[in-house]
This record gives C-alpha cells, structure tokens and sequence, in this order.
C-alpha cells in the first residue's frame, strides 16, 4: 500500500529536466535560460519502473546534469539552495570552506555531475574548491552576504518554477525556522528569502519591490521575523506560520503542508537544537512530500508526540545520528517504520542522503522496524 502510494505519488508529479546550456535555445524549444548557465526544458514524466535491487552505491546521473554545493557551515546557503536543488532533481552537498572531503567529491563522481553549482561567495566556499573542481563546470551563485546570497538564489527558483508573485520569508539569524519552512517552500515551489529579526534587510526589501510579489509566507513567530516586518513588507497578503517556539511552528508548518499535500502518513525528524543533520534533509522530505518536525535530542519533543498521535503517523525519517537524535527518542516516537540517515559527520550525512535520494522509489521506512517493535 506504501509502496503503491509513494509511485503514484511519483507518477503524477512532474519533474524538470534540465542540461548544461551550450548554445542559444531554440525559441520554439520551450527553453529558458539561467543566469548559471543551465537551460530549462518542458517538463516530463521520468521512468518510474520499480527497481527491484535500488543501489545506492551505483552509477547515476541526475536529469539536470548539475549538483549544488554549499557551505557545511552556514545553514543559510544551505536550505535557501535546497528549493533550487529540489527543483533540478539533483543533489545538495557540503564541503567546508578550503577542504572538500574525499566522500563528497566521490559523490560527485557517482552522480555523473557535468556542473557544480557553488553557493555562495569565497568567503562560504573559497575559489580552492572550484580549482579542486576544475574538471567541472563551476558555476557560482553568491553575494556580498547570506541575505544577497539568498536573493541570487530566489532568481534561480523563479525562473524555474515559474513561481513570480509568491515568496517565503524567515529569519536569517538562526536555524529552526528555515529548516522547518524549506519543505512547506519546496512542495509549494516557492523561493526562500531572509531577512534580520527586526528590520526587513535592504536585499529584500528591494527584491520584493522590484519583483512585484503580492504574497508573502513568514516562517516563525514575532521573536524570529518581528510584528514590525509585516508592516514593512507593506503587501495586501502576509500570512505567517508560527508558534510560540522552534517546535511549535514546526508543528503548524507541518498542518500546512499536510494539507498542501494529503499525506498524513509520513513525517521527517531532525535536532532542533543544532542544524547540521538538518540542512540537507529537506530533498527527501520533498521527494516524500513529508513534513520535517522538530525534537530535542533526549526526548521527544511533546508536539512530535502530539503529530503521531493525532495523524496516525506510519513511516519516519530521521536526519542525523544518535548524538542529534537519541536512541530513546526514537524508541518513543512509537512509529512503526522508522528509517535513520546520518553519516560520521555534517558532510557524510549529505552524501547519505544523496544517496538515498538516487532511490526515489523506495518507499520511506520501508523493512526498517522500529526499535520499540523488536
């Protein structure tokens, strides 16, 4: 029934498929070009032919021909970039400023890459990492800082969703929020930009304007994205997805992109005290079409409990090891499917679950009991 569920789910979803852009597209060709260099073709309906022995291990090579590469150390690079990955169908990675780690450019290599998308400015990844590349095609999108970084990216999504009147808005200051709305911004296909926690920031402010959005989604409550910015924002349509903490607005993200979606089934569970294990999650949540909601390591945070109890959830993932997620908080999820992605550290668990993403049709939580059950 799972299985089934997730291939229709599939099925009817339709997915970009891009490559490099080496000639002036074809006006009659239904193609728009990038400002990174990537041209983007009519949408269709990949092969979802079960297989019935997925290697994650195996040759792939992605639609897009593309991967991202972001900062392991700047959480804002990272899940801006994860609509933009999610909308290539392609991999995001990690590396850390001057040192890219064996396991990631192996990763590459797996996928086939043809173009590295770098994210953001040499002072998140410097230029030694694209000459360590140069066998690719380097692209880089980045600004002065995380929030002009943030606008580069958004211009990207635009284009490639066809997205133009909408926006996500959260605090660029901490973690929580954006790790939470990067699900509910992927499944609605719309661009994530930050902003300071009570000055709408310049950068946006000016993109807002000069793109004549009409709708803006705020991730967090006042502490995060303050009373003052909606004011400032001066838009006929703000709406706000918060909770008076991390885990409650996690919770109501979730309400929202449950009914954005119908799946009351599937649920995504990360450390809401530290953002490593987080910052990638957000292509598996979107390939399920899942929530991600939030816990503290030790226990399990009460609005989790509440979610399980009140969906009936069936089938978990969770992001990071047993230091970001104990093992006796996953014993109280009482879930009965329960699948656990993490690697040695913030860059191994990226490449994990790029790999797990190469397996788009095996269902989440799929033969993995939980430990309650055995």
């Amino acid at each position: 029934m799972k299985y089934m569920k997730v291939l229709v789910s599939l099925s009817l979803t339709c997915i970009l498929s891009t490559s490099i852009y080496l000639e002036t597209a074809n006006a009659s060709g239904g193609e728009t070009k990038s400002n990174v260099g990537i041209t983007f073709k009519e949408p269709y309906k990949p092969d979802l032919k079960p297989d019935p022995d997925p290697r994650p291990d195996g040759p792939i090579e992605h639609d897009s021909g593309a991967v991202v590469l972001a900062s392991g150390e700047k959480y804002t690079d990272v899940l801006t970039a994860s609509v933009l990955a999610n909308e290539l169908d392609t991999s995001l990675l990690l590396t850390q400023k001057e040192n890219i780690s064996e396991n990631t450019v192996k990763e590459i290599k797996r996928l086939n890459a043809k173009m590295i998308i770098v994210i953001g400015g040499t002072d998140s990844v410097s230029k030694s990492i694209e000459d360590k590349l140069s066998q690719y095609e380097v692209r880089r999108l980045g600004g002065l800082n995380r929030y002009s970084t943030s606008v580069k990216i958004a211009e990207e999504v635009r284009r490639l969703t066809g997205t133009d009147s909408k926006a996500v808005l959260v605090s660029g200051v901490d973690f929580p929020d954006i790790i939470s709305i990067s699900s509910f911004a992927s499944l609605n296909k719309e661009p994530i930009l930050i902003t300071e926690t009570s000055k709408l920031t310049k950068e946006t402010a000016d993109v807002i304007s000069k793109w004549n959005i009409s709708e803006i989604t705020i991730g967090g409550g006042y502490r995060s994205v303050s009373k003052n910015i909606e004011a400032d924002i001066k838009l006929s349509k703000v709406s706000r997805m918060g909770g008076i903490d991390r885990y409650e607005t996690a919770r109501i993200i979730s309400e929202n992109v449950r009914k954005l979606t119908g799946n009351t089934e599937d649920m995504v569970l990360v450390d809401g005290t530290n953002f490593p294990d987080g910052i990638c999650i957000n292509s598996l949540a979107n390939l399920f079409k899942a929530p991600i909601l939030l816990t503290k390591p030790e226990s399990l945070h009460k609005t989790v409990v509440d979610e399980v109890e009140n969906y009936g959830i069936q089938y978990a993932m969770i992001g990071g090891g047993y230091q970001s997620v104990t093992r006796n908080t996953e014993s109280e999820l009482r879930v009965e499917n329960i699948e656990r992605i993490y690697g040695d550290n913030r860059y191994d668990t990226a490449v994990k679950i790029s790999q797990r993403y190469s397996n788009k049709t095996r269902p989440l939580g799929i033969n993995q009991r939980a430990e309650w059950k055995n």
